[in-house]
């Protein structure tokens, strides 16, 4: 794991422990209350602009140089405060609204990464970094409370989640077989929608078709080795790849696995494990799946 991941990951857990504190039930009326300022409530025009100066930020940052980043972070949200910040999600959440609640969490993902970048003791480029952590902190309720869906969750096959390189697979209840790792499961689907075959029949097509196969479908399928759902959506000789690599190294009863997983594609375990090495393939795949050998 490289260090960008790495610190992406370190944000991200950082801010699931510390948003179950910042952002308590009664926290507006009882904070603010107890130091006696209560912000003016935005209209849906003034958090719209505000949302604007955030993201115009973060578009703008996420292309900069990494000596640049904070400079330009701390330029560009000068006139977003803490209050601002706190009264676009009051806004939000009190009107429900799930247009302006997109538009705010766009670049969720982006934002974490920002507020992670080294800032070699630089004092303006470390307040901007702190207030971007305020910011993805503030997207991470929006998108739980607000649009309901877990920061885990992409917004669409081809764009990778800030927390795909630390995606629980716990939320497939029944009928899932026991891994002896934690499995990647949103970071392999990314990558098999987003992977074109280099040879073949099948040159140019992506391994997985993103816009049949939901990612619900795609977990189903991996930790139920049962792949009849999706299996006429993909470039089979490769899906029959990564089934019969995920079995061995990561489910206990991997024997079962690959029984169940061929049966569903409508294959014997020995045809199943029959299938063509692109070396660029299988280097991604050990790349997103370690325990792979």
């Amino acid at each position: 794991m490289n260090k960008a991941a790495f610190r992406t990951g370190v944000a991200y857990l950082s801010m699931e422990a510390i948003g179950q504190y910042f952002f308590p039930e009664n926290e507006l009326s009882e904070a603010s209350n107890a130091i006696g300022s209560v912000p003016k409530p935005m209209t849906r025009s003034e958090a719209t602009d505000c949302i604007d100066i955030i993201n115009a930020a973060i578009r703008k940052c996420a292309e900069a140089t990494d000596e640049n980043k904070g400079k330009e972070m701390f330029a560009m949200l000068a006139k977003v405060d803490r209050e601002k910040i706190r009264s676009v999600k009051d806004y939000i959440v009190n009107a429900n609204d799930k247009d302006l609640a997109k538009l705010f969490t766009e670049h969720f993902a982006e934002a974490v990464r920002l507020s992670m970048l080294p800032q070699n003791a630089n004092i303006k480029a470390q307040s901007a970094g702190i207030k971007m952590f305020h910011i993805a902190l503030t997207m991470g309720y929006v998108k739980r409370n607000v649009l309901h869906e877990g920061t885990s969750k992409p917004t669409g096959p081809c764009k990778e989640d800030v927390s795909s390189g630390f995606t629980a697979t716990d939320t497939v209840h029944g009928g899932a077989f026991h891994t002896t790792a934690q499995v990647p499961v949103m970071r392999l689907y990314c990558f098999l929608a987003t992977f074109t075959v280099q040879s073949g029949p099948d040159k140019g097509k992506p391994v997985l078709d993103g816009n049949a196969v939901s990612d619900r479908d795609f977990i189903h399928a991996v930790m139920r080795g049962d792949y009849s759902k999706i299996y006429g959506n993909c470039v089979r000789g490769k899906m029959r790849c990564v089934a019969t690599l995920l079995s061995k190294a990561y489910f206990k009863d991997w024997k079962g696995y690959r029984s169940a997983a061929a049966c569903s594609m409508g294959l014997t375990p020995e045809s199943l494990a029959k299938y063509n090495v692109e070396k660029a393939f299988i280097a991604k795949l050990k790349e997103l799946l370690p325990m792979i050998k």
